[in-house]
């Protein structure tokens, strides 16, 4: 699937309101880039958590308390 196609896709399921979007990949960067676009697209915000930053806000600080 081209990224042209999975922007599509992800944004017509986030506009459709799905509970949850589960995304199985290897390339863990272009789907975070891709995932940063559709956010972008529907004037979203768009978090990330990691294990060992917890929660943050795409290329932010990490909001205090969240690794958990």
């Amino acid at each position: 699937m081209g990224s042209e196609e999975a922007r599509k896709e992800l944004a017509l399921r986030v506009k459709s309101h799905y509970p949850i979007i589960y995304l199985e990949t290897w390339e863990e960067g272009r789907a975070t880039e891709i995932l940063a676009q559709v956010a972008q697209d529907l004037l979203l915000p768009f978090y990330v958590w990691t294990v060992t930053a917890g929660l943050s806000r795409a290329r932010g600080a990490p909001i205090y308390n969240t690794g958990h």
